[in-house]
């Protein structure tokens, strides 16, 4: 009686090399891909006071990885521009996708400066239109709650908690003024 495991390999030899580097390729463990590994830096109140600039904003259009942003109070830090520029995801980077952030929406931000053309997501600064090298180049990270949504008078996220998963928080936008002042992480009254 022939060895199997002997006519099984002859087989695999006797077909063609891509057959047999197909085969090998379905055989071989797969290990998953990661664009961005992070951690947590934190909810909204911690990561706030580390950003450059903290802004209540409207987004206004897309351009690639970035979106158009109307400056409609600086809550933190300095700017004096009426549009900014913030960066998103391009496939490979710790950002959020910039259509998260609906046309027409209003949030407060807590970006970063750019630095480079990997934070802008390899889109070239000179390759830039003309009409947007006057607006500022910031970035926004996914790496904790960089970002909240305005619903009327209220700011809604992950203010002060460590739940993920757990339900969002709402702070009305003057503690949220108070809490971007202070020192402390804790809003006004707690």
């Amino acid at each position: 009686m022939p060895d199997l495991a002997l006519l099984k390999s002859i087989r695999i030899l006797a077909l063609p090399k891509s057959f047999a580097v197909a085969a090998l390729l379905l055989l071989a463990p797969i290990q998953s891909a990661q664009a961005c590994s992070c951690a947590w830096a934190g909810p909204f109140a911690s990561v706030a006071h580390s950003a450059d600039l903290v802004v209540r904003g409207k987004v206004l259009s897309y351009k690639k990885n970035s979106m158009k942003v109307t400056v409609l109070e600086v809550l933190r830090g300095r700017e004096s521009r009426r549009t900014i520029r913030i960066w998103g995801d391009n496939g490979a980077q710790c950002s959020p996708y910039v259509s998260s952030f609906p046309i027409g929406t209003e949030w407060v931000f807590a970006v970063r400066r750019t630095t480079s053309e990997a934070e802008r997501g390899y889109f070239k600064r000179e390759n830039t239109p003309e009409e947007w090298k006057k607006w500022g180049d910031f970035r926004i990270s996914i790496c904790g709650e960089f970002w909240l949504q305005v619903v009327g008078s209220k700011a809604v996220g992950i203010v002060r908690g460590t739940d993920l998963a757990g339900p969002k928080e709402e702070i009305s936008l003057r503690d949220l003024r108070q809490l971007l002042t202070s020192k402390s992480s804790k809003p006004p009254g707690s």
